[in-house]
């Protein structure tokens, strides 16, 4: 192999390397809308989306740090600066595309919230109607509901309803939905979210890891 067709072999490789890097990172917040839109991605979408993310960043690091050895050796130091360059721009990238992921993550939590508005409403008028909150979602309808809605988070697409009785006779209830091998999205009266939980939602959604 020729000498310019060796270089011109390089420099595709680094090319494509490097796009193919660019639009992982940038996928990342698309990825991230799929797994919370209704029907579309669901929890492998999340799941992939974290995958990609730690990846990326191990790639990054352990290209800097294959560029800092290399700099260390005349002969190959053009390659390490090279090397170096190109960790430190997917790091950067990978950052970027992180905190967009991470943003669009939030809108579809803020949305959640919203929409799950007039069921959080139900059971309050159900509780306030009978005195006690309802057993099942299902007895919200038809009189409070038409219908028990969709979560509408296909990464987290069912409800966790329950109640809890306490020790002053008064009864408790609890509805939350499962986020994908990470924990629970719980609806809490209060504002706090206690001293495990992290809040998702400008209030009343707080996100309790396992």
């Amino acid at each position: 192999m020729s000498e310019n067709r060796l270089l011109s072999w390089r420099h595709l490789r680094w090319t494509l390397a490097g796009a193919t890097c660019i639009f992982l990172v940038f996928a990342l917040p698309s990825l991230m809308r799929s797994a919370y839109s209704p029907g579309v991605g669901g929890e492998g979408a999340r799941i992939l989306v974290h995958v990609l993310q730690g990846g990326l960043m191990l790639l990054a690091i352990g290209t800097i740090l294959t560029a800092v050895f290399l700099l260390f050796a005349k002969t190959k130091r053009p390659r390490g600066i090279r090397l170096l360059l190109f960790g430190i721009v997917l790091g950067a990238l990978t950052i970027q595309g992180m905190g967009l992921a991470n943003k669009a993550e939030n809108e579809a939590f803020e949305r959640f919230a919203a929409e799950t508005e007039p069921l959080i409403v139900a059971i309050k008028a159900y509780e306030r109607q009978h005195g006690v909150p309802p057993e099942r979602l299902e007895q919200l309808v038809p009189a409070f509901l038409p219908a028990i809605p969709d979560a509408g988070l296909s990464a987290a697409p069912r409800w966790r309803y329950s109640q809890n009785r306490q020790a002053d006779g008064s009864t408790e209830w609890r509805l939350a939905v499962v986020v994908a091998m990470l924990g629970e999205i719980i609806y809490v009266p209060d504002p706090g979210c206690g001293s495990r939980g992290a809040k998702v939602t400008g209030g009343t959604w707080c996100y309790w890891p396992w």
